[in-house]
């Protein structure tokens, strides 16, 4: 699975602006990564949710490979990366958290199947933990942060993914207030759903047409996932609205869009769990364009 070329992510602080025509949103105020990641393979056994978190020193790990990445994130089964073997993935990420304002708030956010997981901040142990997801509230002061992530797999699958994010939070019955005031006929619906990514640094890429019409759009999964948001005709985006059941999903490309964590909208991919629902009652209507899935890589959306 090809990993796509170092570029920096940049999340947006957005907040609403209550005036007519679109919501608006303000600049980057912090970037994080690229990361320097390393992978290697740690002989610890094929135990599932057992094997060392890097305190054993009889257990000496073997770099396989290094490479840039936008994110530190991993998504693999059994030996399909570089031939390492799933139980016995160890992987190192290290990057900066750039803070451009005074000060920002930021969630990292981990998704991660059984493992273990220690996540240092300038230089100081900041947790380490076993098997489960994890959000981290930061406060972060102008200036360079320095990130180091490790994270040994214990499964059969390796999925890993690491957001920092500080989008706003709506509730559905928010989100409508502010939708419903400014959609006209001319507005598209565009709604996607997955279970998880289908690529290995769990992006899913959303390809939007040229179109004259303004688009709002629903996202949401299983798994945290981060939609890649593909614009070169500069379609007006009103709004995105996302949601995930794992902490958290990220939106990359859309600094211009206000984007909100609408966290009651449902998240299944299957019809009877979609949010099909939550999106008539913000919307008043039906997508205009739709596409539920177990697995997605990439989503080319037609002319609308």
């Amino acid at each position: 699975m090809k990993i796509n070329n170092p570029l920096s992510l940049i999340i947006s602080a957005l907040i609403p602006i209550a005036l007519s025509g679109c919501i608006g949103a303000e600049k980057p105020t912090f970037q994080a990564g690229p990361f320097t990641a390393k992978y290697y393979i740690e002989d610890d056994g094929r135990n599932a949710g057992q094997g060392t978190d890097g305190s054993n020193p009889d257990i000496i790990p073997s770099l396989i490979a290094e490479e840039t990445v936008e994110r530190a994130a991993i998504n693999y089964s059994w030996s399909d990366f570089k031939s390492i073997d799933s139980y016995n993935f160890h992987g190192v990420w290290e990057g900066d958290i750039v803070v451009t304002s005074e000060s920002e708030t930021i969630n990292a956010s981990f998704d991660v199947s059984w493992s273990d997981v220690s996540f240092y901040l300038d230089g100081t142990l900041l947790s380490k933990w076993s098997n489960s997801d994890k959000v981290i509230p930061l406060t972060l002061a102008k200036g360079n942060h320095p990130v180091r992530i490790e994270y040994h797999n214990h499964w059969h699958t390796t999925g890993f993914n690491v957001s920092f994010t500080n989008t706003q939070q709506s509730t559905v019955a928010e989100a409508t207030d502010l939708i419903q005031p400014r959609l006209t006929d001319q507005h598209k619906i565009l709604y996607i759903s997955a279970y998880e990514s289908g690529t290995i640094n769990n992006d899913i890429n959303v390809n939007l047409p040229e179109s004259s019409d303004p688009v709002v759009i629903f996202l949401t999964s299983y798994a945290a996932v981060n939609w890649v948001i593909n614009n070169p005709s500069n379609t007006d985006i009103e709004g995105i609205f996302f949601n995930a059941y794992s902490p958290k999903s990220a939106i990359i490309g859309s600094d211009s869009a206000s984007t909100y964590e609408t966290v009651d909208m449902k998240y299944g991919y299957e019809e009877e769990k979609s949010a099909k629902a939550d999106i008539l009652t913000m919307t008043g209507r039906t997508p205009d364009f739709e596409l539920l899935q177990y697995t997605v890589s990439e989503v080319i959306i037609p002319a609308l």
